[in-house]
């Protein structure tokens, strides 16, 4: 029984990341993702965050998603940094809680994301990284979470 319930809900995220244009978390090694993922630290030590949490790497056109999740403590400060490669000039981060509800974003018009949070409860946290514009398809991405 469990297994046919993981077999469903499976084929229910597939489907609507088909429908919805979302990809999956992948953690190339090539392609200069390590060099993003630097760069992506830097940027949070800058700020006064530290440790590492998680980070997700990828590709993805025009007006695709990337879905991950993370598991976030209450009462904690965290900073979520994206970065995407040359032939794309607008990267977005939206941060969502367990019931799909938006809690913070960056949305601007650019191809460096910067959220910071302090959920006020702990809990699985999922991240939508959306490329809004890549020339050349596709484009990378990469984006880490880090906290004080």
């Amino acid at each position: 029984m469990e297994h046919s319930r993981v077999l469903g809900a499976l084929a229910a995220l597939a489907f609507g990341c088909a429908v919805a244009g979302c990809t999956p978390s992948v953690y190339p090694k090539d392609r200069g993702f390590e060099e993003m993922l630097k760069t992506t630290k830097d940027i949070a030590l800058g700020r006064g965050f530290s440790r590492k949490h998680g980070q997700a790497s990828g590709y993805l056109d025009s007006r695709q998603t990337n879905v991950s999740w993370f598991d976030l403590e209450a009462d904690q400060d965290f900073l979520f940094v994206g970065l995407c490669g040359p032939a794309c000039s607008d990267l977005d981060l939206e941060v969502f809680d367990s019931e799909g509800f938006v809690l913070a974003g960056d949305t601007l018009d650019d191809n460096i994301p910067i959220i910071e949070l302090r959920p006020d409860q702990g809990g699985r946290f999922s991240v939508g990284a959306r490329m809004i514009i890549c020339d050349r398809e596709p484009c990378v991405f990469a984006y880490g979470v880090y906290r004080k």
